[in-house]
């Protein structure tokens, strides 16, 4: 068993209506339940972390855990114009498989704010597990199309633009996905893709259908660097002709192993401009200006390595730089991008070590002379043991 953390982050303000958000999306989108990840193995969250960049508000925020649509047990108030980390770290909520779990936001009266981020840890009660996913609200797409399948969902007539890459193995399942609206006159169907090949996972969603869909019963091995996406076919077409049609989550199961993906995407590539620093969390899918509002509070003992990285469209004339950060400093962890090269860029040489309390992020510098798209990267983080003095030893998740 092993502690897994989930973090969504991008910047997203908010007025005065409550909103629901996913724990394992990757991304801030408050769609009510349509956001719920169904966990498939039971286990504990603990240790719920919310983060406000700015707050207006005249009087008390909150933010609760959420287990089968009705309020948990942690609960986080947010005083009123108090910025910066909010958490509980007293409470926890067990789940069995089959539970959704999502938290809720109530903002305060007047004013406004911005959540950056947050995160909430999850051990697995008989076995290792990590959820991936994504959010979305696409309308009008059709024919063949490539997504990702374990970041922010990102459709592209390409599937090398789509894949990322996986650096431990461990094997993937309960794909699940919510559609709502539905136009399309004809079925849809969601492929997972291996290295460019078809999976076994398959979801079909009827015509004109909405709701949640999911595969329980299929399933893919994968191996460590494997690249991993999604294939979608559908028409295209609905009643008025021009399809109405939006996949709002899709979620995946992967486990069987000891280690974890940090895995970040955008949809249709990330624009970065000439010579900008931006920074990114661990799994983001926006640049933040502001690298205190990127970063992931560690809770337990991790080792991180094997950095990789997609550069979509490259018009610079100096070398960019992807650095993994730690505590606000740059690490051994680094790629360099040349000067107008596209293309994938790794840095499998190198590791760096982390404790409870550091936190981390990932720094793209642009080189300069003109714009930079990425559309994902990856790292992998495992747990590491630590012996302290007068102990002969101990795993790292006895002390989270």
């Amino acid at each position: 068993m092993a502690i897994r953390d989930f973090v969504s982050s991008g910047s997203i303000f908010i007025l005065g209506s409550p909103a629901i958000y996913s724990v394992a999306a990757g991304d801030h989108v408050g769609l009510s339940d349509a956001v719920a990840t169904i966990f498939r193995v039971a286990g504990t969250f603990s240790k719920l972390l919310v983060r406000f960049s700015t707050n207006s508000k005249s009087t008390t925020t909150t933010f609760q855990s959420r287990k089968n649509g009705v309020a948990a047990n942690m609960l986080i108030s947010i005083p009123a114009g108090v910025t910066g980390d909010f958490e509980d770290t007293t409470n926890s909520d067990t789940i069995v498989s089959g539970d959704t779990y999502t938290a809720r936001l109530v903002p305060g009266a007047d004013g406004s704010m911005i959540i950056n981020l947050h995160q909430v840890s999850f051990e697995a009660a008989t076995s290792s597990v990590v959820y991936y996913g994504g959010t979305s609200s696409f309308g009008g797409i059709s024919g063949v199309q490539y997504l990702g399948a374990l970041s922010l969902i990102n459709f592209n007539a390409t599937e090398a633009n789509a894949q990322v890459r996986v650096p431990h193995s461990g094997t993937l399942k309960n794909l699940r996905l919510h559609v709502s609206p539905n136009d399309d006159a004809s079925a849809e169907t969601f492929t997972t893709r291996i290295n460019g090949a078809p999976g076994n996972i398959s979801i079909s969603v009827p015509a004109t259908t909405t709701g949640f869909f999911e595969d329980t019963t299929n399933t893919d091995a994968i191996a460590a660097n494997d690249l991993v996406n999604l294939h979608f076919t559908g028409t295209g077409t609905g009643p008025l002709g021009a399809i109405g049609y939006n996949l709002n989550f899709v979620n995946v199961q992967l486990d069987g192993s000891t280690s974890i993906a940090l895995v970040g995407g955008l949809v249709s590539g990330g624009t970065l401009s000439t010579g900008l620093t931006r920074y990114v969390s661990i799994f983001g899918f926006e640049h933040d200006t502001a690298e205190a509002t990127a970063q992931f509070v560690l809770r337990s003992y991790k080792t991180v390595s094997k950095m990789w990285f997609k550069v979509l469209t490259n018009a610079t004339t100096g070398a960019s730089t992807l650095t993994f950060r730690k505590n606000s400093a740059d690490t051994s962890i680094t790629a360099s991008i040349p000067t107008a090269t596209t293309g994938t860029f790794t840095d499998d040489s190198h590791t760096v070590d982390l404790a409870p309390t550091d936190r981390v992020d990932f720094q793209l510098i642009n080189g300069g002379g003109g714009s930079l798209v990425w559309a994902a990267l990856s790292a992998l983080m495992t747990d590491r043991t630590v012996t302290l003095p007068g102990q002969l030893g101990f795993h790292p998740l006895n002390m989270v």
